[in-house]
């Protein structure tokens, strides 16, 4: 009975209704699939987070040597890994999450890409974010701005406009 009822709180409201679930189950079966459809479709889980984490510590793991890109390639430092995971921290809800790759000069950078070719790197230099960004047409923003823990309220607001969550 209960792997029944779970694999029902699983699959589509009709199935709900199939044998094998009492009356008196209906209704919490029904609230679960339900709450279940309002996670899996909630526009940023903060899932995506664990895993940047965790790209980031990858990557300071096979980057750690100089020349890890098959050239000259400075190893990524551990400064840049600790600001890049406070700037995963700091990423507010309802964006789009990013690549995260490595730099060769031994920084970590995030990447934001759309289907319309939009595009947005923010380098994580030590105390500064680094950015720069093409959006369509002419339209272009590149900077940098210091970073103290907290994401600069101008990179959010390009993040925000151009690459909100799908």
């Amino acid at each position: 009975m209960s792997t029944l009822v779970a694999v029902q709180t699983f699959g589509t409201a009709a199935s709900l209704l199939s044998a094998g679930v009492s009356r008196e189950a209906e209704v919490p079966t029904r609230e679960c699939a339900e709450e279940y459809k309002t996670i899996r479709q909630a526009p940023a889980s903060f899932a995506w987070r664990d895993l940047l984490v965790e790209q980031v510590a990858d990557i300071l793991n096979t980057c750690s040597e100089k020349g890890w890109d098959g050239y000259d390639a400075a190893p990524v430092k551990l400064e840049s890994a600790e600001g890049a995971v406070a700037v995963i921290r700091g990423l507010p809800e309802g964006l789009r999450p990013p690549s995260v790759v490595p730099e060769p000069d031994g920084d970590i950078a995030f990447e934001w890409r759309t289907e319309d070719n939009r595009l947005f790197s923010l380098s994580v230099t030590g105390p500064t974010l680094a950015y720069a960004g093409r959006f369509g047409g002419t339209s272009k923003q590149y900077g940098e701005e210091p970073f103290f823990d907290a994401i600069p309220g101008k990179i959010l607001e390009i993040l925000a406009q151009h690459f909100p969550a799908v």
